[in-house]
């Protein structure tokens, strides 16, 4: 799967049978849907989105800076 950052950041997985989990190491910079959909918040600062394969060892992560 990849990470599209853009000014939406989208989360893709190629292979549509997985099921990813996604999650944001800090909600009051950004959050993340159960879609991969990462929505940036109005305080400054930085966040981690994690998204990863349960079960598995693969996983990709995208900062996201809120200046």
């Amino acid at each position: 799967f990849y990470i599209f950052p853009q000014y939406r950041y989208v989360i893709y997985n190629k292979r549509s049978n997985d099921k990813l989990k996604y999650k944001t190491s800090n909600k009051k910079i950004a959050t993340v849907s159960s879609k991969g959909v990462v929505k940036k918040k109005k305080k400054k600062g930085t966040a981690t989105i994690t998204a990863w394969i349960p079960g598995t060892s693969t996983k990709k992560t995208c900062r996201v800076t809120v200046k």
